[in-house]
């Protein structure tokens, strides 16, 4: 056992020096960008292109280099980081978690927490919330992590254990949940379309993997746990610091705890919910649009979490005496802004690399060519699946987003897939499981520049192939974990969603 232990760890460490030879995220991104405008210029060269599975376009490799691209690449700048897909979310949700944080609220229930709940059972909670974090969309990307840290450095335990635990949970289970989320009728709508190419009377609901998933989160949540307690804490050492919060019995002690002012502003969290519940649930109400769907609800999550936090937080501040003024609120802000200094940075290198990649159609070019290699090698049965499983989570390292991706793939093997008789849930369950296996490894990821900014809040000098090798074995261990379930419902046909199995009747 320690000698597996050993070869674990050996292995790691080898990848974290490799890593750790990558320039700096805001470099790596630039001479990412330098890559694909070379990558553009010669494939545009040799003429590559591909037939886009929905419209039957053709689409060619554009050249950066061209006049065309050069035109582009100076008159977009300023929009792509403007645009950059979490930056808008990430800054404006950092207004609402600076006020909590800053006004001791989170401090003040991490230690009232922590002193309720067993040791024993404070990670399994922390990765179980983590994984279930997707039915606030991105968002529990940008609360969970900072918050994990703070509540393994109250414990004793390494903060950045924590942020790299919750970090790869919420990645890892994006498409595994307690309940349907926002991601659910995004997939099956772009499933349901793809399938009628073959059955114009087949329809894909938002409950397509349901079942599936449901069981999935349970797998998740233990899975990352057991990594995170076999591997990535041994790796990164214990942290006692702050081992003063709690007693040596783990239960409260002297933690100068305001709960008048705790109960009130978690009355305010509870009232804000209620409120919200109240506009979700009646009929034409104010976050239903003309099909009744909570479609306002999910658009508008972040100024909810903004809401949910910094009123509680402005309440508890208050109480406790450290807001006494609009100048307090304004100066926590100026604070807690300038930690994202690092994250801006590195956004603008990766605003420009991601739009060169998508500009020049080489995403595309990937993702079609790569399809049409699976579709050709003539697999069938577990092992046909699990080619399309490793060929999504290959996929994902370059394409990031689950729906464009699935916009692209689902034509092609939608289709396939029925033709030998598998449902388009089915299809649909597999791309999902690889695309959720890698989501925590790839750089390309528009959230991986904050896990840096999150690490570094614990650790300054934490370095890429620290974080990397860090990541690693819950990626690894998902996969296998997932291919097994998969194999095990395959081979007993059970249901993924309610009347849906793998195979058409």
């Amino acid at each position: 056992m320690n000698n597996n232990k050993n070869l674990i760890f050996s292995f790691l460490k080898t990848v974290e020096k490799v890593s750790d030879k990558l320039p700096n995220p805001f470099f790596l991104f630039i001479i990412l960008a330098l890559f694909t405008i070379i990558f553009s210029l010669f494939f545009s060269l040799l003429g590559t292109s591909v037939v886009h599975p929905i419209t039957n376009e053709t689409i060619v490799v554009k050249s950066i280099l061209s006049t065309e691209g050069i035109r582009n690449l100076l008159t977009t700048m300023v929009d792509n980081f403007i645009n950059f897909p979490p930056l808008g979310v990430v800054l404006a949700t950092m207004f609402g978690i600076i006020i909590a944080e800053k006004s001791g609220l989170f401090e003040a229930t991490l230690k009232y927490t922590i002193s309720k709940v067993p040791d024993n059972f404070v990670v399994f909670t922390l990765v179980f919330v983590s994984v279930n974090s997707s039915l606030i969309a991105d968002a529990g990307l940008i609360v969970l992590p900072p918050l994990a840290g703070l509540t393994y450095r109250a414990i004793g335990k390494n903060p950045l254990a924590g942020v790299i635990t919750s970090f790869a949970t919420i990645n890892g289970g994006f498409s595994a949940n307690l309940l349907i989320t926002a991601l659910d009728p995004l997939l099956s709508g772009l499933t349901h379309q793809a399938a009628q190419t073959i059955d114009s009377g087949y329809n894909v609901y938002p409950t397509a993997n349901y079942y599936f998933m449901f069981v999935s989160t349970f797998l998740v949540s233990i899975i990352c746990t057991v990594i995170n307690n076999r591997v990535v804490e041994p790796r990164l050492g214990k942290e006692f610091q702050h081992s003063d919060l709690i007693s040596s019995s783990g239960k409260e002690t002297n933690f100068n705890i305001n709960k008048k002012a705790l109960l009130l502003s978690y009355s305010v969290f509870v009232l804000i919910l209620i409120i919200i519940t109240l506009f979700s649930i009646p009929e034409n109400s104010l976050f239903r649009d003309e099909n009744g769907e909570l479609t306002y609800l999910f658009k508008s999550i972040i100024p909810i979490i903004i809401i949910i936090f910094f009123f509680p937080g402005l309440i508890y501040g208050k109480m406790t005496g450290k807001i006494n003024s609009y100048s307090d609120i304004v100066e926590m802000l100026n604070s807690g802004m300038s930690t994202m200094a690092s994250y801006i940075v590195i956004a603008f290198a990766a605003g420009q690399f991601l739009h060169y990649f998508n500009w020049s159609e080489l995403d595309m070019i990937i993702a079609v060519k790569g399809a049409e290699f699976i579709s050709s090698i003539g697999l069938t049965g577990l092992p046909l699946f699990l080619a399309f499983l490793i060929f999504s989570m290959i996929l994902n390292i370059s394409i990031s987003s689950a729906s464009a991706k699935w916009a692209i793939l689902a034509p092609v093997f939608v289709p396939m897939f029925m033709i030998i008789g598998i449902t388009p849930e089915a299809t649909q369950l597999i791309y999902r499981i690889g695309d959720s296996t890698t989501n925590m490894i790839t750089p390309l990821l528009p959230y991986f520049p904050l896990l840096i900014v999150f690490a570094q809040k614990f650790k300054k000098d934490v370095s890429l192939g620290e974080l990397i090798s860090s990541l690693l074995p819950f990626s690894i261990a998902l996969f296998f974990g997932w291919v097994l379930l998969l194999g095990v419902w395959y081979v007993f046909e059970f249901q993924i969603g309610p009347n849906i199995s793998f195979f058409l009747q």
